[in-house]
C-alpha cells in the first residue's frame, strides 16, 4: 500500500521547488527587456510558451503513468509496475522524438508567415525554433520521470530538481545577454538546462524508485492501457495549453510582436501566482488516484480541503495585487509597461483565482480516472475562446485578450466544479452500498 503523504508539507516543497525561481525571474526579467529589446524578449516569452506546450507530445502518457503507480500503489496490486514504467518512458521517448520532427517541419511556416517582426529578426528566430525542436525529447521524458516522482510522493526531491530548472529557465539567458542577444544563444542555454535536467530525474529516479532498476521489458498490453487511459488526457494535454498560449499568438499574428510583451509580462508575473494551487494539487493528484478506490471519504475531506485553502491563500493576495497593479509597473519596468499592463493585470487576477480554483475538481476527475470529461469540457471551450478572442481582441486590442482569458478560465471552472461534485456522489453511493 502506498504511504499517503503529508499535503502541507510536500504543498510547501512545491510552492518553495516553483515559487524561488520567481524571485530570479523579478531580477532578471527587467535586465532581459532592456538587454535583448521588446521584440527579442517577446519571442523569449513565447519559448518558454511553446516549450510547455509541447509536452503535450507524450499523449497523456506522463498523466497516465501518475495515475496508474498511485492507484495500483494504492491497492497493492504493483506487481507489473516495472514493466508498465519501462513501456511508458519507451514510449514517450519515441512520442518526444516525433514532436521534434513536426515542431522542425513546422518551424519555417510559423516564423515566416504566422509572427508579424521585422526580417532582421527572421534568421534569429527560426534558429531559435529549431534548437526548441531538438528539445521536444527531453520535455516530454521530464514530464514521465517527474510523474513517477510524483506517483511516490517525492516531492522534496521533485521541487530540488525543479528549483535548479527554474533558477537558470531565468538565469541562462541573462547570463548569456552580458556577451550577445542572439536568440540562438539564448535558447542554447535553456536546451542544454532541459537536457542536464533529463540527466538528473533519471539518476533520482532510480535512486527512490525502486521499480526503476528492476527487471523489466516493453510490455503491449501495458502500452494498450496506457493509450487508453492517456487518449483523453492527450485532448486536454493538446487544447489546454493551446488555450493557455493562444492568446499571445494572436497578438503576434494579428496585433504585433512587440505587443506581446505588453501583455505577457502583466500575463507571467500573476499567474505566476497559479504556483500556489499547482504546489497543492500536484500533490493531491496522487492522493486522489490512491483513494478515490480505496477510501473515497479521505479523498472528498481532502478535495475541500485544497479548495478552501487555496481561495483563503490567493484571495488576499490578488486582491492587493490588483489595487497595486499601476504602481508595481510603476517601479519594476517603467511608465510605459505600467500604461499598457496594470489594467490587464487587474482583470488577469480575477482569471488566476478561477483558474487557481479549477485545478482541484480538475485533478479529482482525472485522479478519478475520468480523464474524458476534462477533455470533452476542453472541446467545448476550445471553439468560444477562439470567438471571445477574435470578438473582444479585435475591438479592444491586448486588454480584450486579457478579458477573453478571464471568461473562458471562469466557465472551465463552473464545468469542472459540477462534474467532480456529481462523480463524488456516484462514489460515496458505491461505498456504502
Amino acid at each position: 500500500m502506498m504511504k499517503i503523504g503529508n499535503l502541507t508539507r510536500n504543498s510547501i516543497y512545491n510552492l518553495l521547488g516553483q515559487g524561488l525561481p520567481m524571485l530570479v525571474g523579478l531580477i532578471t526579467i527587467p535586465r532581459l527587456v532592456h538587454a535583448l529589446g521588446v521584440d527579442r524578449f517577446g519571442i523569449l516569452t513565447l519559448t518558454w510558451a511553446v516549450m510547455g506546450y509541447f509536452s503535450l507530445f507524450d499523449l497523456g502518457l506522463g498523466r497516465a503513468l501518475t495515475q496508474l503507480v498511485a492507484e495500483r500503489s494504492g491497492t497493492g496490486n504493483d506487481k507489473a509496475l516495472p514493466d508498465i514504467i519501462r513501456t511508458a518512458l519507451i514510449m514517450m521517448l519515441g512520442l518526444g522524438l516525433v514532436g521534434g520532427v513536426c515542431l522542425g517541419a513546422a518551424s519555417p511556416l510559423v516564423v515566416g508567415r504566422v509572427l508579424r517582426m521585422s526580417p532582421a529578426l527572421h534568421r534569429e528566430v527560426l534558429y531559435a525554433f529549431g534548437l526548441m525542436a531538438f528539445s521536444v525529447p527531453a520535455v516530454t521524458l521530464l514530464a514521465g520521470l517527474r510523474g513517477l516522482l510524483e506517483a511516490r510522493q517525492h516531492f522534496l526531491e521533485i521541487n530540488l530538481l525543479r528549483l535548479a530548472m527554474g533558477v537558470f529557465t531565468f538565469l541562462g539567458p541573462w547570463l548569456v545577454s552580458f556577451k550577445t542577444t542572439h536568440l540562438f544563444w539564448v535558447v542554447l542555454s535553456l536546451e542544454v538546462m532541459r537536457y542536464a535536467a533529463l540527466g538528473a530525474h533519471y539518476w533520482m529516479c532510480r535512486r527512490v524508485v525502486p521499480e526503476m532498476t528492476m527487471p523489466a521489458s516493453f510490455q503491449s498490453n501495458h502500452w494498450k492501457v496506457l493509450l487508453k487511459f492517456g487518449g483523453w488526457m492527450t485532448v486536454s494535454n493538446i487544447i489546454s495549453p493551446l488555450m493557455v498560449n493562444m492568446d499571445r499568438f494572436f497578438i503576434g499574428a494579428f496585433l504585433s510582436v512587440g505587443a506581446i510583451a505588453y501583455y505577457a509580462t502583466p500575463f507571467d508575473m500573476v499567474t505566476k501566482l497559479l504556483v500556489i494551487s499547482g504546489a497543492v494539487v500536484s500533490v493531491l493528484f496522487p492522493m486522489f488516484g490512491a483513494l478515490h478506490r480505496a477510501n473515497p471519504f479521505e479523498a472528498i475531506r481532502l478535495y475541500r480541503k485544497g479548495m478552501r485553502t487555496i481561495f483563503l491563500v490567493l484571495a488576499p493576495i490578488l486582491l492587493a495585487l490588483g489595487l497595486g497593479a499601476h504602481w508595481l509597473l510603476l517601479h519594476w519596468l517603467g511608465p510605459t509597461f505600467a500604461q499598457r499592463g496594470s489594467a490587464i493585470m487587474q482583470i488577469l487576477c480575477l482569471g488566476v483565482l478561477a483558474n487557481s480554483l479549477a485545478a482541484v475538481p480538475f485533478a479529482f476527475i482525472q485522479g478519478a480516472a475520468r480523464p474524458d470529461l476534462t477533455a470533452k469540457f476542453h472541446l467545448i471551450e476550445g471553439p468560444l475562446y477562439i470567438i471571445l478572442l477574435m470578438s473582444l481582441g479585435s475591438r479592444l486590442g491586448i486588454l480584450g485578450v486579457a478579458w477573453a482569458w478571464t471568461l473562458r478560465v471562469a466557465l472551465d471552472l463552473i464545468l469542472l466544479e459540477v462534474a467532480a461534485r456529481r462523480i463524488q456522489s456516484r462514489l460515496t453511493v458505491f461505498s456504502n452500498s
